[in-house]
């Protein structure tokens, strides 16, 4: 073998360590993932809605079993107006005041990255509310015996634009707002109504005026009827929100129930045949 052969042979030699180190680093890196769990952030004007997502990234091996989530918000600024659960889970936006509670069950795992729910709120006033989330509870799919998952969290926040603006002389007209939803929230900041938004005290201000577009509409609550007055039936919704309240208390045990069970019977299976 002559010189420039050997040369030749050692350039590839040497190539090929730097791939198989640098395959090593990458693979090294990409298995050092830490999972996560946290929220996004969101902006809006005041009366507006924002809406943000729970994310669950980067989860692996078996995936997410259960989990339980609490979102902590400002409620002097934001009312949680709605929550939409994915992956069979479940919400609940009056589990506690300013907190939001998600939690879900995954007999088959729910791995890599997934938006776990999302929650809208309305803006109430000017300011930026951080949206803290806490994890209560954050099991693997470990059939029989559940894994704690190993985490970082991510916080999100909302972010509520200044409120209007009146016309002339400190007071508001309907013809300051472009829609129902916003005047609503200035006449219930106040309810003795010193702008006159609601000259038939009826308790709705600016009737005339259209709803936000692309709303979305107050979620959790089922169909539960209406009185001569409007007003939602005070019995069924305390009804549903004391079911609803259980079932969420529930729903992360259950699922450690179902995955231990799984494991049992397995065992007493393979008991039986040996």
């Amino acid at each position: 073998m002559n010189e420039r052969t050997k040369l030749g042979s050692r350039i590839i030699a040497v190539a090929a360590v730097v791939l198989t180190v640098s395959a090593g680093l990458l693979i090294t890196h990409v298995s050092a993932q830490q999972e996560s769990i946290g929220i996004t952030s969101a902006n809006a004007a005041v009366g507006g809605e924002a809406t943000v997502t729970i994310q669950a990234n980067g989860i692996t091996g078996l995936g997410l079993g259960a989990w339980t989530i609490d979102v902590v918000y400002d409620a002097s600024l934001l009312t949680a107006l709605a929550c939409i659960p994915e992956h069979g889970g479940v919400c609940n936006t009056m589990f506690d005041p300013g907190v939001v509670r998600v939690t879900g069950a995954s007999a088959g795992g729910v791995a890599g990255d997934n938006t776990l729910a999302s929650i809208t709120f309305r803006c109430d006033a000017a300011g930026t509310s951080a949206l803290t989330v806490d994890v209560d509870l954050l099991v693997d799919a470990t059939i029989g015996d559940p894994q704690v998952i190993d985490h970082v969290v991510t916080n999100g926040s909302v972010t509520c634009g200044a409120a209007p603006t009146p016309s002339s002389g400190g007071v508001f007209d309907c013809a300051d707002f472009d829609y129902q939803d916003t005047a609503q929230v200035i006449f219930e900041a106040d309810p003795s109504d010193p702008h006159n938004l609601d000259p038939d005290t009826d308790g709705i201000a600016c009737e005339g005026l259209p709803p936000l577009p692309d709303g979305m509409p107050v979620g959790g609550f089922p169909s539960v009827g209406t009185g001569g007055d409007g007003a939602p039936s005070t019995a069924r919704v305390v009804n549903w929100l004391t079911a609803a309240l259980a079932g969420i208390s529930l729903a992360g045990l259950a699922a450690i129930a179902v995955l231990w069970m799984r494991g049992y019977r397995l065992a007493a299976d393979r008991t039986r045949r040996s």
